[in-house]
């Protein structure tokens, strides 16, 4: 089996796709980069970069896209009712996670986030 660690951070945090993590990783501020420490150990893990203060949504739409190297499409009913643009950022140039074979297990480790959550109506 092939496993992948995914850190997601919490509210007001940061990942690897944002400047001030190479001057101060999210995770391991203190102690050093946990994500290379656990690399270095044989785990292969990433720090992935979703919105600091977006919903659950909006978070939930730039994680995939971000491991599956696609456009972050936040959908045309949400982002009428949010008043956002629709799409965001483009990753397929720069995957979080580069490759992904069949046995691939990704393992997601959360931090904290407290946002609320609403949904579009089909009606």
């Amino acid at each position: 089996m092939n496993l992948k660690y995914i850190f997601i951070h919490g509210t007001a945090g940061w990942g690897s796709y944002d400047k001030r993590y190479e001057k101060m990783p999210y995770w391991g501020m203190r102690g050093g980069d946990l994500i290379s420490y656990l690399n270095e150990k044989g785990f292969d893990s990433y720090a992935a970069s979703v919105s600091p203060f977006g919903s659950a949504w909006d978070r939930a739409c730039e994680l995939y896209a971000q491991l599956f190297g696609k456009k972050v499409d936040y959908g045309s009913c949400h982002s009428k009712v949010f008043g956002h643009e629709r799409f965001g950022r483009d990753y397929s140039e720069c995957p979080l996670i580069r490759e992904l074979a069949d046995d691939t297990k990704l393992v997601l480790i959360g931090h904290s986030f407290a946002a609320q959550r609403r949904e579009c109506s089909r009606n």
